[in-house]
């Protein structure tokens, strides 16, 4: 069983089974009988003496963010509680300056591009290889990072996402040496990769934070036991002013932050070494035996890792074919929540499903017991290379932050091809913009809107106008 007694959360419980009247934020005042049961009032407080403050470190959250640097193996970690979106927000802020070229992967999280926006910065999109067959995304090459900073010797930072959504790693360890010869900063998404570095010598993939990374973002909720909305940015190396970055973690951070939330993050690096091990090690185990049952079923296989456009795996996400069942995604899915199991998401021919280090045995044997027949190999649904390809971003013609400030007006999707595109549009889940503002519509955009529709995905715009674009004006 795992440990109980991580500090943060001992002292959460002391303050509750105290009779300490609390004439303080927040106005719940932890009034027991009044609250549901089911929520963590008890230890929701706010910075008490004795329970350090977020913004000014020098107790008990001081001690665990050094664990928790401890544990990945950082110069210094830092919590946040807005999630990874704070974190990048922070961390890109603190690596430029308005006005900055940067170098940013294509395939990034929605909320670098936000961090793109508000700092100013002028990006040059690093194209990731693309895996036809899977219709994914599949690594960033390092040559193709090399080619960036020849052709954009200005560049100040770099910003990579690995593992990427549905488990895509790439070479980190060669793209920081690259960046770092070209005098360049590293930051890596690593949102969906905290299990990485939770446990060394486990069986699982590095951490960016071993491999070179100056920054290293990391969700503790998406595949590790925290509370969701749990992030920690790791700082690695000296090529990040600490000082700079500790203001931008107070900028894009709550000044109020969630004592649970920390609390949960606490817990997770008190763990014992001994009990880390046992749980990693299991979940690895059991992992292989999962994907070796899933053979041919899914789009990301082993036999993929080529090392260039498909560097590495995390072998955590369970990537199904849905059209080796004769099924669409969608309808895949739709059986699946029939029998009580509830995927990530389902999208074109993939559905995702994420498992974690607490999953019973028992849930993913569930999933064979529940999933259809294959289809043999000559009866297969459809031609074996997806019709959908995230489109190219080119070179801005306006700055994201000015294409929304313009004049502009919405228009219908087929009658905006060639305009200047003036807000994002993107699919959800995963979250990376399909078209930014400052980009001219193409035709591949189009096409693959035109493909997310037709495979049932959920479109959204800054606007939020269904069916159409906001472009921006005749003038420009």
């Amino acid at each position: 069983m795992p440990s109980s007694d991580a500090p943060l959360l001992a002292a959460l419980r002391g303050l509750a089974a105290a009779d300490t009247a609390p004439f303080h934020m927040p106005g719940h005042h932890r009034a027991a009988a009044a609250l549901p049961p089911d929520l963590p009032y008890a230890l929701d407080i706010t910075e008490l003496p004795g329970f350090d403050d977020l913004h000014h470190p020098r107790g008990v959250l001081r001690d665990s963010m050094e664990r928790a640097a401890a544990l990945w193996g950082s110069d210094a970690a830092y919590y946040c509680v807005n999630g990874s979106t704070g974190a990048l927000l922070a961390g890109v802020r603190a690596l430029t300056r308005q006005g900055d070229a940067v170098l940013v992967a294509r395939n990034c999280h929605a909320s670098v591009f936000h961090a793109v926006e508000l700092c100013g910065l002028h990006p040059h999109w690093l194209e990731p290889a693309w895996l036809p067959t899977a219709g994914l995304c599949g690594s960033l090459e390092p040559e193709t990072l090399r080619a960036a900073m020849v052709n954009c010797p200005a560049a100040t930072l770099c910003i990579v996402t690995s593992p990427t959504y549905e488990g895509v790693l790439s070479d980190i360890a060669a793209l920081a040496k690259c960046a770092h010869a070209g005098g360049i900063p590293l930051l890596v998404d690593e949102a969906h990769g905290a299990h990485l570095g939770y446990c060394g010598g486990c069986g699982f993939p590095e951490s960016a934070v071993r491999l070179g990374a100056d920054l290293v973002v990391q969700s503790l909720h998406k595949t590790l036991p925290a509370l969701t909305q749990t992030a920690v940015l790791h700082r690695c190396g000296g090529r990040v002013d600490p000082a700079r970055l500790e203001h931008q973690l107070a900028v894009f951070q709550t000044s109020s932050p969630s004592y649970p939330l920390l609390a949960s993050m606490d817990w997770l690096v008190s763990q014992p070494e001994n009990w880390r091990r046992r749980c990693m090690t299991a979940w690895r185990e059991q992992l292989r035996q999962v994907r070796a049952q899933c053979a041919g079923l899914l789009a990301l296989e082993d036999a993929q890792v080529d090392g260039t456009a498909c560097f590495a795996l995390d072998p955590s996400k369970l990537v199904l074919d849905a059209r080796r069942f004769g099924l669409t995604a969608e309808a895949l899915a739709t059986r699946l929540r029939s029998r009580k199991i509830e995927p990530e998401y389902a999208l074109g021919h993939v559905v995702l499903l994420m498992t974690a280090p607490l999953d019973p045995p028992t849930q993913t044997a569930h999933l064979f017991d529940v999933l259809p027949e294959p289809l043999r190999e000559d009866h297969l649904m459809g031609s074996v290379v997806s019709t959908y390809r995230l489109p190219l971003l080119g070179v801005q013609a306006l700055p994201l932050a000015k294409a929304m400030e313009q004049p502009a007006k919405s228009m219908p999707f087929a009658a905006a091809q060639g305009r200047i595109c003036a807000e994002y549009v993107w699919a959800y889940p995963p979250g990376i913009p399909l078209l930014v503002p400052g980009q001219q519509v193409t035709a591949a955009f189009l096409a693959a809107v035109a493909a997310l529709t037709e495979a049932g995905g959920e479109l959204r715009s800054t606007h939020g106008k269904a069916g159409a674009i906001v472009c921006a004006g005749e003038e420009l």
